[in-house]
């Protein structure tokens, strides 16, 4: 949480500091977000990842560099994970195999630093890199025994194994400003960091927001 507070607090004051610099030929926007994340893991063997619906919201600051590009830090809390399926064999009983049914709920406060390009008016491309901070996870696991006449159902919840509170993810996606101040962004962020030591998976997420500047 240190980290994420430093992070924060050095991305306003580039911020600030850049407008105090020559205020007449920056303008600085700023507004909040929000949206729905398909998201992922990638990478992870022999298990079976479906993506899972969740969802994204915080705030963006943008400060104009020149007419076509400027630079675009966000804060977000971002819902993440995936749907995870695996079938092992009985302990008690190698001739029967046990369903695994894995939801992995993975919650990050993300700090994106975009360079945005204006493509046309309005439109733009974006990517940099996004700075994540794990603030919650959690695996409810369904394990199914198909004994007869009726499967035996176990479900527990517990936490990521050797879990990295830290993580650096790619971003890249578009943009588009509508005259009334309100913007809706499509990116997609690939992880750079493997989510935990032991699993070799790494976040994927699509992401479609909807925001509003307020200036």
């Amino acid at each position: 949480m240190k980290k994420l507070l430093c992070t924060i607090i050095l991305i306003v004051g580039i911020v600030f500091t850049t407008n105090a610099q020559d205020p007449e030929s920056h303008e600085i926007s700023f507004g909040v977000k929000a949206g729905i994340n398909f998201a992922s893991l990638t990478n992870t063997g022999v298990y079976n990842v479906q993506t899972k619906k969740d969802w994204t919201a915080g705030v963006v600051v943008e400060f104009e560099i020149s007419d076509r590009f400027s630079i675009q830090p966000e804060v977000l809390y971002s819902a993440q994970g995936g749907d995870v399926n695996f079938i092992l064999p009985n302990p008690a009983n190698t001739a029967v195999i046990d369903q695994f049914y894995a939801d992995v709920d993975l919650d990050y406060i993300n700090v994106p630093i975009l360079a945005k390009f204006y493509v046309v008016d309005g439109l733009t491309i974006d990517l940099g890199p996004q700075f994540a901070f794990l603030v919650n996870d959690k695996i409810k696991l369904t394990k199914v025994i198909p004994t007869h006449p009726q499967e035996t159902i176990h479900n527990r919840e517990l936490n990521l194994p050797q879990k990295k509170s830290f993580g650096i993810d790619g971003a890249v996606g578009l943009g588009y400003k509508l005259p009334e101040r309100i913007f809706i962004q499509a990116r997609y962020n690939f992880g750079l960091i493997d989510v935990e030591d032991t699993e070799k998976s790494k976040n994927s997420v699509f992401q479609l927001t909807l925001g509003y500047e307020f200036w």
